[in-house]
């Protein structure tokens, strides 16, 4: 493509970008969906802030609380909102960053590829960490670009910024400087001087180092949490599993779209290992490696390799831009972020006989109504489960509603912030009402009274979950 027509097509990919993003905004504004069990903890974390929580690292709680302060509002709208521009960002810097190790074509195919993207599609109505780090992420592989192609302080100092807050917002931001150093003791071309890679990563752990701090105060709870995500790093116990490896690579298809996997594929067999193309193959394939290993050996979530797809996504499209296979994933790509779009404002569509598509986000609050009602009708006595799903949206829906609210004791270490946070008061006594699937026995004392909630649609859909009206005393461990 010339650079007059690629010209002329910038302005449109530019509308086409900031036209998705508001429609995913309208769309979470108009969405009937309740919140998902880990933005409902996110949100409970931004009521009192602080350097670090019981599963993940503070930032997102930080953004919550900006984005509901804007709007002045909790709902799940507010709590959302960053989504969808935190994406719109990653775009526009991904763009960059491939316009600086290609041309002005694949930027303007990597920005408009990433905001399409499956992942994006989901990361865009259901906020998590991934998608509070992917800015952060990618700004800071655009430093380190910039960093060995200009040998500037600048960039240095930016992206070690940036990647400072990539690691604030989740932990997986790491694999940018593993990665990193090792295409620097690879690949000469890669180098840059000493002092910027001492600036870049000074910068990024003193941006850090209030987590840090928080951590060593607080016995490494998150460290710990995070290194028992991992399982066999913890308890040092080996299961390989081939099925499971396959699954997980065929699964990055699902995030990303079977044709950038291909073209990342692509990149390689292409030789494209000079300069700082070298550092991205790095970038993308050994975080990429590592966690497919967590999967043979012990299982792995699809989005662990999320932050792979950042530098993966840039290859995949120089390596396809002469073809037609961009404009094909775009098209795909693009009918799935408007499929989403539609499933989000009428999320109860569903195939012949099944549950609704979108069913892990439906039916939660009103769960805790039902239970909330009951605990009103009997003179607002407590409740308490040992389901975190149920409590989490518990706390979110009875925000307004003054109901005590407990965690079940469980015998050894905490394994939840709400067994933390909401910890049974030792020597509780009393009525109370007791959410579980199962009717405890109460002996010495009048059979508890169990009432059968409803949860035919939603997340609850098929299990059996009972009120159970009973006394603290009565109360089985986990």
């Amino acid at each position: 493509m010339s650079a007059e027509p690629t010209e002329r097509w910038a302005r449109p990919v530019l509308y086409a970008l900031v036209g998705l993003t508001l429609l995913r905004v309208a769309a979470l504004a108009l969405s009937p969906t309740d919140l998902f069990v880990d933005e409902a903890q996110y949100w409970l974390w931004s009521q009192t802030l602080a350097w670090g929580y019981f599963s993940k690292p503070p930032l997102i709680a930080f953004v919550i609380r900006l984005t509901t302060s804007l709007v002045q509002t909790d709902s799940t709208m507010a709590i959302r909102l960053a989504g969808p521009f935190a994406h719109l960002a990653t775009a526009l810097i991904l763009g960059r960053l491939a316009y600086r190790i290609a041309d002005r074509r694949a930027a303007l195919w990597a920005a408009l590829t990433y905001l399409t993207l499956p992942s994006c599609s989901l990361g865009s109505f259901v906020l998590s960490t991934d998608t509070v780090m992917a800015p952060f992420y990618a700004l800071a592989l655009l430093g380190l670009v910039e960093m060995g192609m200009t040998r500037r302080l600048g960039p240095a100092l930016w992206g070690g910024l940036a990647l400072g807050l990539a690691l604030l917002a989740k932990y997986a931001a790491l694999y940018l400087p593993g990665s990193a150093l090792v295409a620097l003791l690879v690949k000469k071309q890669a180098r840059s001087p000493l002092r910027l890679w001492l600036i870049f990563f000074s910068t990024a752990l003193i941006i850090l180092s209030p987590n840090i701090l928080w951590n060593l105060s607080h016995d490494l709870t998150t460290v710990r949490h995070t290194a028992g995500n991992v399982g066999w790093v913890q308890h040092l116990t080996f299961a390989p599993s081939l099925t499971a490896g396959l699954k997980f690579l065929a699964g990055q298809g699902l995030m990303v779209g079977p044709i950038l996997v291909c073209g990342l594929g692509a990149s390689l067999w292409r030789g494209a290992l000079h300069g700082a193309r070298s550092l991205l193959i790095a970038l993308a394939l050994i975080p990429l490696g590592l966690v497919t290993l967590q999967a043979l050996i012990a299982g792995a979530n699809l989005n662990w390799a999320f932050a792979a797809w950042l530098p993966g996504l840039v290859l995949a499209v120089i390596a396809l831009q002469n073809g037609p296979w961009l404009k094909i994933n775009l098209v795909l790509n693009g009918a799935v972020s408007l499929a989403f779009i539609g499933l989000t404002l009428f999320p109860y569509t569903a195939l012949p006989n099944q549950q609704p598509l979108l069913m892990r986000l439906l039916g939660r609050a009103d769960l805790s109504e039902q239970i909330l009602d009951m605990a009103e009708a009997k003179g607002h006595i407590p409740i308490v489960t040992g389901n975190r799903d149920i409590l989490a949206d518990l706390v979110y829906t009875s925000r307004t509603r003054p109901v005590p609210l407990y965690a079940q004791q469980r015998q050894g270490r905490p394994l939840t912030h709400y067994e933390l946070a909401f910890a049974l008061p030792t020597g509780l006594i009393g009525p109370v009402i007791f959410v579980s699937p199962i009717v405890p026995d109460c002996p010495g004392g009048p059979a508890p009274l169990a009432q059968p909630l409803n949860t035919d649609i939603g997340a609850y859909a098929n299990q059996r979950l009972f009120a159970v009206f009973t006394r603290a005393e009565c109360l089985p461990q986990l």
